[in-house]
């Protein structure tokens, strides 16, 4: 048994069915922030291609159609549907009778942060068990409803020359998120996974509020940071110190607690890592911010490791504090540029820095240390 310890490249920077429910047989065009959902029966006496009668139904021609379909954002049960059985989704261009199922997620999502050189300038290390990668920041982790091949699974099956076997994903960062990753080349090494002890710590960049939230972050280095996080709220609950006294202690609307531990907050100057190409300060002099009212607050550079891992809970945490991420529109109540002067940044300034757990391997493993690969182990 060894402890693998990973360290993040500086020059990353910062910065599968679903069920029906009671689904009746009427069709219906759902609109979300994020998603645009079409959803409509083949009609009684039709039948044919499927992009020729998501062409028809939608007003399209068959190519665009067709791209649709490729790209994964088509979802479809044939004329036997049951409503409760899953339905699949559709990547080729098959016969449909009448009475088939479709949805269709027309504002289907492009990730240009997938296509770049996996094999070239992802991938760390590789073992017998798994690949080390560098996450490219934007990128999914896994398929989406409205696309399904840029992300990191299905890209690194492309170009892992097992083909016949299926790599999976033992644990998952944020799409936002950058930074590394394991991907397993066997269930087993995720059941392994699963139940071994691992340490993650992340960096990021926050801008604080005010100079209060800026006191309160430096105050909790070397303690840990407790919030509660609740089971409903955009986008994933929200965080604050302590739950309501009359929720449920257990279930599905019980409050989560979420910690982590602040091992160090530090003003940043731009010479620890290299910062998102965005990443600079409005051309004003501090002083005459100040002159002018402007509340001017130095990012931080904060350094946390995990103890619990709930979803967004790095950015939530932080925000519930009034020291967003830079970058991170979800988890503020506000964000005035003319008060923070920082150019906006449409990257989020999280990485995943440090990886390390107990595992077992018959062959030496490399790890990476600030761009440095070394035998250490």
């Amino acid at each position: 048994a060894t402890w693998l310890s990973l360290h993040a490249l500086s020059a990353a920077g910062y910065v599968n069915g679903h069920g029906m429910g009671s689904l009746s047989r009427n069709n219906s065009y759902i609109q979300t922030p994020h998603r645009n959902v079409h959803r409509f029966f083949v009609a009684e006496g039709k039948s044919g291609r499927a992009s020729d009668l998501l062409a028809e139904e939608l007003g399209m021609d068959d190519e665009e159609a067709k791209r649709w379909i490729t790209k994964g954002a088509v979802w479809y049960k044939d004329s036997q549907w049951e409503s409760r059985r899953k339905h699949s989704r559709l990547l080729h261009d098959i016969e449909l009778d009448e009475g088939a199922f479709l949805q269709v997620y027309s504002a289907h999502r492009d990730f240009p942060e997938c296509s770049i050189d996996w094999k070239g300038s992802v991938i760390i290390d590789e073992t017998e068990d798994f690949f080390v990668i560098n996450k490219p920041r934007g990128c999914p982790c896994s398929p989406t409803v409205d696309n399904y091949y840029q992300n990191v699974l299905v890209n690194m099956q492309q170009f892992w020359e097992q083909q016949q076997q299926q790599l999976s994903l033992p644990h998952k960062l944020d799409q936002d998120t950058g930074g590394l990753m394991l991907v397993a080349k066997s269930a087993d090494f995720v059941r392994k996974w699963s139940q071994t002890t691992s340490v993650k710590r992340y960096r990021a960049l926050v801008v604080p509020s005010n100079t209060s939230s800026a006191e309160r972050l430096k105050s909790l280095t070397g303690s840990v940071m407790t919030h509660w996080r609740s089971p409903v709220g955009p986008p994933k609950g929200l965080f604050q110190d302590l739950p309501p006294p009359d929720v449920p202690k257990t279930g599905k609307l019980s409050w989560k607690e979420c910690k982590s531990i602040v091992l160090s907050v530090r003003e940043y100057n731009g010479d620890s890592y290299t910062p998102p190409s965005t990443l600079k300060r409005a051309e004003k002099d501090e002083d005459e911010l100040r002159r002018g009212g402007g509340s001017y607050q130095p990012l931080l550079e904060v350094e946390l490791e995990l103890i619990t891992g709930r979803t967004h809970q790095l950015r939530g945490q932080l925000g519930a504090i009034g020291c967003p991420i830079y970058g991170d529109m979800l988890y503020v109540d506000s964000y005035n540029d003319e008060d923070r002067r920082y150019v906006p940044s449409p990257e989020l300034c999280l990485q995943a820095k440090y990886l390390a757990f107990e595992f077992t391997a018959a062959t030496a493993v490399t790890t990476v240390d600030n761009g440095r690969k070394k035998d250490d182990l």
